[in-house]
């Protein structure tokens, strides 16, 4: 079959004179296609993954709002019912993404498995399998923490409904799946490989980034923690009750307890482990230079490089947010009691004035919940008319509570990516687009690339590794990091 498969794939290439014997030519065709196929694939799994993390963050959301209700002792709406039924079909729909990227890259990377695949390519697939087993094993603990000691929500997780295609079985499928002795042993034996063949992954991150992420992804889960070291007691216990795992993720439990409340800068990174914080974080000299400086509808562009998110976004910087002005600003633009705008005035009299596109959606935020960051920039349109600024900043606030676009899609208006925000509000701007998987993509540095040239946005403030960078030395650091693509 496969051999029938690659002379078919051939019969398509122009002929040309065989210097190789023919089952040479076809194995490195048969190599060339899988390359690809696994490259397609990674950004297949990069996508489902950011559609994970969206949906934690929305779960966690529900979560908090369920245990608030609990504490003023109320109970769920139907409302709040629908959105968990909601909610349970799409994660179900995601597991099965999941497990089809885990199974056909599970079966290549088999040892014992005959293929024409090289060891290179064999390494990666398994390294694909193992990411997408990680995840899914994270996703399968957040549900497992999020309802096993909570009656009501385990009883409307145990529940079918036909309306959305979830059968009563579903939930005790997860978390037999998730609880099986097999699969953990199986997921023990890949990362002993990973181990084993370290320094070939670290010989093949050098010339593919997308190991970085792949190893960045594993590197990050609470899931290799967990079971990787809990062996068959742990995996035992865990199953019969007799303990909970407990893994802290940002104040997110793997076991008995589940966060009460859920700030943004969670809802950014949920599920991850940032490694550290921003070089930024926490310093009140930094937010009251960065606030002298600010101005309505400024562009601000942020790089955390301990996070795992940054690792697959293309470019230097991975976030881009708009400051949208404080109270007198918006007064002073005669928008203070603007329909679009009054139902914010309490959190931008709080000092939230930063917009920006999180997992759990569009928001507003704080300058210092920003600035949990290594580099920020700030950017100012230039060839914005006064006349125009009033309308600009109604189309930024349209924006807000957007859901959060995991297929990076600039098409879609209902939803909406952090690069996608400058790219809806600055309508006159032709920004520079990308084609990934049949869609057009904005990433940041599509957006940083507007203020290289100082025509259409000009740079106002740069700070890179936690300092100010002079302004004599920040527009040609700015250029050399923006224009150079970003080493693995």
């Amino acid at each position: 079959m496969i051999a029938a498969f690659t002379a078919l794939l051939l019969s398509f290439a122009p002929a040309t004179p065989a210097k190789e014997s023919e089952p040479d030519l076809h194995m490195k065709e048969f190599n060339r296609l899988e390359v690809e196929q696994q490259k397609v694939a990674v950004e297949h799994l990069q996508d489902i993954t950011e559609w994970a993390l969206t949906l934690r963050a929305g779960s966690l959301n529900f979560v908090a709002r369920h245990r608030a209700l609990k504490k003023r002792k109320k109970a769920l709406g139907p409302a709040d019912i629908e959105e968990f039924s909601a909610g349970v079909a799409e994660h179900l729909l995601m597991r099965r993404e999941f497990l089809r990227v885990l199974d056909h890259y599970s079966m290549i990377s088999d040892p014992d498995h005959l293929s024409l695949i090289s060891d290179e390519s064999r390494l990666k697939g398994g390294l694909i399998a193992l990411a997408a087993g990680v995840v899914l094993y994270d996703n399968h603990a957040f549900c497992y923490a999020a309802i096993r000691d909570d009656a009501q929500l385990r009883k409307l997780a145990e529940r079918s409904d036909s309306g959305y295609g979830i059968k009563s079985e579903s939930f005790s499928e997860v978390m037999e799946a998730y609880h099986s002795r097999e699969n953990r042993l199986r997921f023990r034996r890949a990362l002993d490989l990973l181990q084993e063949h370290k320094a070939q992954y670290d010989l093949m991150r050098n010339r593919d980034p997308q190991i970085d992420y792949l190893l960045a992804l594993v590197e990050s889960s609470p899931s290799v923690t967990s079971i990787g070291k809990s062996g068959f007691l742990g995996d035992y216990a865990g199953k019969i009750g007799l303990f909970a795992e407990r893994v802290d993720v940002k104040g997110f439990f793997l076991g008995e307890q589940v966060v009460d409340s859920v700030s943004g800068a969670f809802g950014n990174t949920v599920g991850l482990i940032q490694t550290r914080h921003g070089r930024l974080y926490r310093r009140p000299e930094v937010t009251t230079a960065l606030s002298s400086k600010l101005k309505p509808l400024d562009i601000l562009l942020e790089k955390t490089p301990f996070r795992l998110t940054d690792k697959f976004i293309p470019g230097h910087f991975g976030h881009v947010a708009i400051w949208v002005g404080t109270e007198p600003e918006l007064k002073a633009a005669g928008l203070w009691d603007d329909p679009l705008i009054l139902p914010h005035q309490d959190q931008i009299r709080q000092g939230r004035c930063v917009l920006e596109a999180l997992r759990d959606g569009v928001q507003l935020n704080p300058l210092d919940h920003f600035l949990d960051v290594d580099d920020t920039a700030v950017l100012r349109c230039a060839i914005l008319p006064p006349e125009s600024q009033a309308e600009t900043i109604r189309r930024a606030f349209r924006q807000h509570g957007k859901a959060y676009d995991f297929n990076f899609d600039v098409g879609t208006l209902d939803r909406i990516v952090c690069s996608e925000l400058a790219y809806q509000t600055f309508t006159s701007i032709q920004w520079p687009t990308e084609r990934t998987l049949g869609r057009a993509t904005i990433s940041p540095d599509n957006v940083a690339v507007k203020a290289c040239d100082g025509k259409e946005f000009q740079l106002i403030s740069f700070w890179h590794e936690g300092k100010e960078v002079p302004d004599a030395a920040a527009l040609p650091l700015y250029r050399k990091l923006v224009a150079e693509p970003a080493k693995p």
